[in-house]
C-alpha cells in the first residue's frame, strides 16, 4: 500500500474510536460487517455460502481476520447485512462467545 497501512480493528466503543482516530490523523473507514466463526474443516465456508444464496444474498467482501486451530474469523459484507445475520446467526461470533 505505498507509505501507507491499513489495519482492521474491533472496538466497544464505536463513535469513541472514530473520534480519537480521526483526531489524531487517521482516516476512518468503517463498512458494515458480519464477523463469522467457522470450523477449521473443509465445506464450511461452503455451506454459510450455500445458505447465502438460498436467500438471494450477495457476498461484496469477505476477509480473513485470523485463523485458529479449530477455527477462523471472517469479516463479510453482504448486500443484505440485516437478512445475512439472521440466515448466518449460528456462525455469528460476538466477544462473548470466546
Amino acid at each position: 500500500m505505498g507509505d501507507k497501512a491499513v489495519f482492521h480493528i474491533f472496538v466497544k466503543d464505536d463513535a469513541k474510536a472514530r473520534k480519537i482516530l480521526s483526531v489524531n490523523g487517521y482516516t476512518v473507514l468503517s463498512p458494515e460487517h458480519l464477523v463469522l466463526r467457522l470450523e477449521h474443516k473443509p465445506g464450511e465456508w461452503a455451506k454459510a455460502a450455500a445458505l447465502l444464496k438460498k436467500e438471494g444474498i450477495g457476498i461484496k467482501n469477505v476477509q480473513l481476520i485470523t485463523k485458529g486451530k479449530a477455527h477462523h474469523l471472517y469479516s463479510l459484507i453482504t448486500d443484505k447485512n440485516k437478512k445475512a445475520e439472521k440466515v448466518l446467526a449460528e456462525y455469528l461470533w460476538f466477544e462473548d462467545a470466546v
